[in-house]
């Protein structure tokens, strides 16, 4: 009797797995992006899940104006710095 327990466990799993992978078969056909989080049940209840969508990363980039700017910035806190330092020269004997 103890087996056949085992066994309808083990059947009852094998179907929810079944069920899970045609899910997930279906948001991969469907060009769906994102990810299922599990809704917390209070109340011993199974949890459904939800589709949370993930945004593509977007690459900020400057404006030609702005590279100029921070150029020009460098250019002129380099040029502060060799002023400040002492130049040394070799002579030739």
């Amino acid at each position: 009797m103890r087996i056949s327990e085992m066994i309808r466990d083990l059947d009852s799993q094998i179907a929810k797995l079944q069920k899970a992978r045609q899910s997930l078969a279906e948001v991969e056909n469907s060009g769906a992006t994102g990810t299922t989080q599990k809704v917390v049940s209070r109340r011993n209840m199974p949890a459904k899940p939800v589709q949370v969508a993930v945004l593509p990363i977007s690459r900020k980039t400057m404006s030609a104006k702005t590279k100029k700017k921070i150029a020009d910035a460098a250019r002129k806190r380099w040029a502060e710095k060799r002023k400040a330092t002492p130049t040394t020269v070799k002579l030739a004997k």
